[in-house]
């Protein structure tokens, strides 16, 4: 995958992780049932009908999520378009580069199950790459729970 051979050359990279917890942060942990509706007509025999969710099988896109080229600055694009679930993990990256490549930004939003994990996402994420930034003052990670 080409956000994770960028990553790897740790040249120029500035990387920014959004790691966010949909599941676990307080208040009800369970899905929301499915509404049921039943009926029956003064003659007729009862009838029902459910209103359920999207199907557990459809990828969402988090691509709105991400941030723009506009919002970094300095000359910066995105070559390439989004990768939904990067790694087989729900969520999506998107890498931008300078006209020469001398400088990535890559933005990769990740949904895990709970805090623990997004938490331990931002930690391995530091630990990567970390060290392999050369602009000053860049803001490797932020984690964002929702309620």
């Amino acid at each position: 995958m080409e956000i994770a051979r960028v990553g790897a050359a740790g040249r120029g990279i500035a990387a920014t992780a959004l790691a966010a917890a949909l599941a676990g942060c307080g208040g009800n942990h369970n899905a929301a049932p499915a509404e049921s509706v039943t009926s029956s007509g003064p003659a007729g025999p009862s009838t029902s009908s459910s209103v359920a969710g999207p199907s557990p099988g459809q990828p969402t896109d988090y691509s709105a999520l991400l941030i723009t080229p506009a919002d970094i600055g300095g000359g910066l694009t995105a070559p390439q378009p989004p990768v939904p679930n990067p790694n087989n993990a729900p969520g999506v990256a998107q890498l931008f580069a300078s006209a020469d490549s001398s400088r990535r930004i890559g933005d990769s939003i990740l949904i895990v199950a709970d805090p623990a994990t997004a938490v331990a996402g931002i930690e391995n994420t530091k630990a990567n790459y970390g060290g392999r930034s050369r602009a000053s003052g860049s803001r490797l990670t932020s984690a964002h729970t929702a309620p």
